[in-house]
């Protein structure tokens, strides 16, 4: 985790609207998932849990909060609110990655 802590100084100190700052972001994101899935194998959900909300703050700045990408990041995110027991959040957070998903996608009948 110490290196997530160097990529996110990182992110910090650079200007938002450069695209090589966008492509970092998402290869963060990738990277911060993957560990998250490694340690929701591990049984470890609320490590895990803030890993994913961690790459939906890196893909939210870098593709925007209705890109189809950062909706399923939601719905990752959402499912292991589920799995926390966290109800009420988990249904939130599917709502949310449902419409964006219907926004980039179409809506599904």
């Amino acid at each position: 985790e110490a290196d997530l802590g160097v990529v996110e100084a990182y992110l910090e100190q650079q200007d938002p609207g450069k695209d090589e700052l966008k492509l970092v972001r998402l290869r963060a994101a990738e990277v911060v998932q993957a560990y998250a899935e490694m340690r929701t194998s591990a049984g470890e959900i609320v490590i895990s849990s803030g890993l994913y909300e961690k790459a939906l703050r890196y893909l939210e700045a870098a593709l925007g909060p209705s890109h189809v990408d950062t909706s399923r990041a939601v719905h990752k995110l959402a499912a292991e609110k589920a799995r926390e027991g966290e109800e009420e959040e988990a249904a939130e957070l599917y709502e949310r990655a449902i419409i964006g998903l219907e926004a980039g996608l179409g809506k599904l009948d």
